[in-house]
């Protein structure tokens, strides 16, 4: 009898310990979204910066494409409307685009690996938490059987 007694202490125990773990995986799923709604911003801002540099990048390569005379027009044309700037900025203006590109894509690869990872992290506290439900419902029958069990035995060791 008083066995009886000390396992159903333990067991309630256990029901405090799921109920506790269930709790810890709602609060860090939800601490994960609020994350993702702060960040999102930014993500959104790296892969604006990203499209903006590959899109400048692909100009790049098409006017290359373009006839050697209209080169020389435009080049005359850069010149004549900014001469500091043709010999000091023109020379580094494709490494620099060429750099910023891929320092935008690798932001943006691990922003988004980051988002990935932390919604499968979401996804799974989720599942904890319904199995934590579904198991808290089981024990809670489980040890009200078992609590109605006892009394019964009390009774019967009583009479």
């Amino acid at each position: 009898m008083e066995n009886e007694d000390k396992d159903y202490k333990k067991a309630l125990k256990k029901l405090e310990e799921v109920k506790k773990i269930k709790t810890k995986c709602l609060v860090r799923a939800r601490r994960a979204e609020f994350w993702i709604e702060e960040h999102r911003q930014e993500l959104n801002n790296v892969t604006r910066n990203y499209q903006s540099a590959k899109t400048r990048l692909e100009e790049l390569f098409k006017i290359k494409r373009l006839p050697w005379w209209i080169h020389v027009l435009a080049h005359i044309k850069m010149f004549f409307i900014r001469p500091v700037g043709y010999f000091l900025e023109r020379p580094f203006h494709k490494k620099i685009l060429i750099e910023s590109y891929w320092t935008f894509k690798r932001i943006k690869k691990e922003w988004e690996d980051d988002f990935d990872m932390t919604e499968e992290a979401i996804d799974r506290d989720y599942d904890t938490y319904k199995e934590g439900n579904k198991t808290v419902k089981k024990m809670e029958s489980l040890l009200n059987k078992w609590k109605i069990n006892i009394i019964k035995r009390k009774k019967l060791n009583n009479d």
